[in-house]
């Protein structure tokens, strides 16, 4: 609740973490039995091999400047997509110290 994002987690057959992945979508209804969203096609990617990385603002910024997208929209991916870079290289920290 609250969030633009949810992260899925990728495991091997060994139960070892392969990686994260997180679409960043915009909600647009909510109701008590299911939830309707934009898929917004800027995604979050991360694993052990891949620091965390953003892909897709530019393909929202170009939509903005077709007047398809707010920029008001285009910003608030790009925050949620910051936030979630953000967490996961809080996550990364430890793990590289």
């Amino acid at each position: 609740e609250g969030s633009w994002s949810y992260i899925t987690r990728f495991y091997g057959r060994d139960g070892t973490w392969k990686g994260d992945y997180a679409s960043i979508t915009m909600p647009i209804a909510i109701f008590s039995d299911q939830l309707h969203l934009v898929n917004l096609h800027v995604t979050g990617k991360y694993s052990p091999s891949q620091p965390p990385v953003l892909t897709g603002i530019e393909a929202l910024q170009d939509l903005q400047g077709q007047r398809i997208v707010s920029a008001a929209l285009v910003h608030k991916a790009q925050a949620e997509g910051e936030a979630l870079l953000q967490h996961w290289r809080a996550v990364a920290a430890p793990q590289e110290g």
